[in-house]
């Protein structure tokens, strides 16, 4: 608050393409006006940002996995970017979080990370088979007690059989298809 009552606020934002707004906006408590002062843009990424650059962890998670999960399961609402502890809430009124990986390229295995991520009854886990091709390979639906208390966790070849009774193999299909018809092939 300056001398004469005036409250200042600095409102950020980003868009999906990667550019960060900084807007000051002025409030005068004696008028009841709002004024905005100057605002800034930069750009954030320099890379193309998460719609196009599959390097970015946001193109793999948020433009492939998310957008591709919100168009194969029926009856879900997504939540917006950026929320916290979970990205889909299905009609049964369960939070699902997203996780999706590639494969490593030292052990052939897929890594994903909970972050003790304590908020979802689900992760449902997306692997890939590397960020050129982006071809699925295996979807997971896993219950959130079996994965809520851990940092991250990893499978590989040799464990499927250990994650066998969580895989949606019905579901695997669409995704492909759907990632085809995304990839233009």
């Amino acid at each position: 608050m300056n001398k004469n009552g005036i409250r200042s606020k600095l409102v950020y934002g980003n868009t999906e393409e990667g550019v960060q707004t900084q807007i000051q906006i002025h409030h005068n408590p004696k008028t009841d006006h709002i004024t905005f002062g100057a605002a800034r843009f930069k750009k954030s990424f320099r890379n193309g940002g998460s719609k196009s650059n599959k390097k970015c962890p946001l193109f793999l998670g948020v433009t492939v996995a998310e957008n591709v999960l919100s168009k194969i399961f029926v009856n879900v609402i997504r939540m917006p970017n950026g929320n916290i502890g979970y990205d889909f809430i299905c009609s049964k009124g369960y939070k699902i979080d997203v996780k999706s990986a590639t494969k490593m390229k030292s052990g052939n295995a897929w890594r994903f990370d909970i972050k003790k991520n304590r908020i979802p009854d689900y992760f449902l886990v997306l692997a890939f088979d590397n960020r050129e091709n982006l071809t699925p390979e295996h979807l997971w639906l896993i219950p959130g007690e079996i994965l809520n208390e851990k940092v991250g966790t990893s499978i590989s070849p040799s464990t499927l059989e250990k994650w066998q009774e969580y895989e949606l193999d019905s579901k695997l299909n669409d995704v492909i298809v759907c990632c085809t018809t995304l990839k233009g092939d």
